[in-house]
């Protein structure tokens, strides 16, 4: 086998070894361009999930993370129900300016929800100009928050 090939072979392999296993938990990507996402969930007729959160801050924000985020059943269900996007304010991870300055006009035109800290979860209509619902932290894993934020979903579903 020639050395270009074992290289390209070998590159192939790692990116299919790193893509699988997000892609067995769903295919649930997070999003950081509100924008794109909202183009996205028109396309696919599909919720948006916005998530505001100090990542590497926020106690509260970090438990919702590992113990529902990050879960094989979140990502099951996100994965064929919402468009996630991810709204964070960091202290110590530096942002690009156009990233930090669209997540403050989130926060600006969400202010009403968002006002009373992180994390905060408000799940909107696929073209984002309607709020279904709100999370934030609860109890009970992957399980629980799911069930919450599938009510909100299919709630709007049948209006």
């Amino acid at each position: 086998m020639a050395r270009g090939t074992r290289k390209t072979l070998f590159l192939a392999t790692a990116i299919l070894v790193l893509v699988t296993p997000a892609l067995a938990a769903g295919g649930a990507a997070w999003r950081t361009d509100y924008r794109k996402a909202v183009a996205c969930a028109t396309r696919l007729r599909r919720p948006i999930l916005l998530a505001f959160t100090g990542s590497d801050w926020c106690d509260w924000c970090r438990s919702l993370k590992e113990e529902v985020f990050d879960t094989p059943e979140f990502n099951a269900w996100a994965g064929k129900t919402v468009v996630l996007v991810e709204v964070d304010f960091p202290k110590s991870v530096r942002q690009k300016a156009s990233l930090r300055k669209q997540n403050k006009d989130l926060a600006d035109r969400f202010h009403d929800f968002v006002h009373e800290g992180y994390p905060t979860v408000l799940i909107l209509d696929p073209t984002g100009a309607k709020v279904l619902g709100e999370l934030g932290y609860r109890e009970g894993g992957p399980k629980s928050w799911v069930e919450e934020a599938n009510r909100l979903v299919t709630m709007e579903a049948a209006e």
